[in-house]
């Protein structure tokens, strides 16, 4: 008589779905649920797999059997996640936020995406900074595969970590593809911010935080004024830790010519701004894979990013690069834009076929692969 087959339980950490915007870690978590969503519901149907995915305000990407709500706001997340574990066996785990709770099954896979704290420990603060490294550690010394999105993250974890990051691979990004809007829409968007369609547009779209690095983009466009009196700068999205400093920056000066938008934004303004923008600009200190690079690429849209050897493997020369936290180099770069016609044309098409080489559904297929090993 032949024995049953074992249905694995596969348990998948959605906690940054907790947050709102669709920035960063949050903007990735969607985008690989919705592609994975295919390749798992096959693997149920098959009998060989159950699914739950843990948040805490549920998950529309995938099946709601599959969506598991975990209440208790009062404890942090990753410690409903342990408890859950613990009252629930798993054969199976993924993690997207970089973090392996406790009573995780021994084929845990992990995806860290960046060391920021390790790098600037002064812009995270000394605490924030001790605790993101125990659980890196912890995570390279417990987990079956620890994933990472470029080749110089996976260098960065060996350099620091040495042998404990034996158990690494690489596995690219998707882009996070745009809203499709109509030309309307797009006009509506800069109304809506007091932009003007005629004036160069420098932007920066993600969440307004240290770790972001905007200071040298405020020196930069304040600088750039002066020759270049029309210029806008757009800064929008969700406050994070050490935002006032940037609010700060603004009050010293008179930027009358800055437009910050600190909340959230509706899929088709952030289309718009993209679709209307001269540049977008990226002055982050650290880069684990830099989700707005694609955006950009897809919007045709030219690109200044810090030089930072992860943004480099993504965009190779389809962005003008510039030094780390340089106001003075950010500058030569929009200057550069803007003083160079035919250089955006030439920036675009080098970055739409930079697209091509990133896919959501690969990245899935090879996540599976080492979920779910085969029989």
């Amino acid at each position: 008589m032949k024995s049953r087959k074992k249905i694995r339980h596969l348990c998948i950490d959605a906690s940054s779905k907790n947050s709102e915007g669709d920035y960063g870690i949050q903007a990735y978590q969607k985008q690989l649920l919705l592609a994975l969503r295919p390749l798992l519901e096959e693997e149920v149907k098959k009998g060989k797999l159950k699914v739950s995915v843990l948040s805490g305000k549920g998950s529309p990407e995938v099946s709601k059997s599959w969506q598991k709500k975990l209440r208790l706001r009062f404890i942090p997340f990753y410690l409903r996640v342990s408890l859950w574990l613990f009252w629930n066996k798993s054969d199976l785990f993924l993690s997207a936020s970089g973090r392996l709770p406790f009573f995780a099954p021994k084929r845990s896979v992990v995806i860290m995406h960046d060391l920021g704290y390790l790098r600037f420990p002064a812009l995270y603060g000394s605490f924030r900074s001790f605790v993101l490294d125990w659980h890196s550690l912890r995570v390279l010394k417990k987990s079956f595969k620890v994933l990472v999105p470029t080749v110089a993250l996976e260098h960065d974890l060996k350099r620091v970590y040495g042998p404990h990051s034996k158990k690494t691979d690489v596995v690219p990004h998707g882009r996070m593809p745009l809203s499709r809007i109509t030309e309307d829409q797009r006009k509506h968007a800069l109304e809506w911010y007091g932009l003007q369609e005629k004036a160069p547009l420098f932007f920066f779209i993600g969440r307004l935080e240290n770790e972001k690095n905007l200071l040298p983009l405020l020196d930069a466009f304040a600088l750039l004024l002066e020759e270049h009196p029309s210029a806008q700068l757009f800064i929008g999205g969700m406050l994070g830790h050490g935002f006032k400093r940037l609010f700060k920056r603004l009050e010293k000066d008179d930027l009358s010519n800055v437009v910050i938008a600190p909340g959230p934004m509706t899929v088709e303004e952030v289309s718009g701004i993209f679709q209307s923008g001269t540049a977008l600009i990226l002055p982050s200190l650290s880069a684990g894979f830099g989700l707005p690079v694609l955006q950009s690429f897809e919007a045709r849209c030219s690109l200044i990013c810090t030089d930072s050897p992860s943004l480099r493997e993504i965009a190779k020369d389809a962005a003008l690069y510039a030094k780390a936290g340089q106001a003075s180099s950010i500058l030569k770069q929009m200057k550069w834009l803007l003083e160079e016609k035919d250089l955006q044309k030439k920036k675009a098409d080098l970055g739409l076929k930079r697209l091509k080489a990133y896919s959501w559904g690969n990245a899935a297929k090879t996540i599976l692969s080492h979920l779910v090993p085969p029989r």
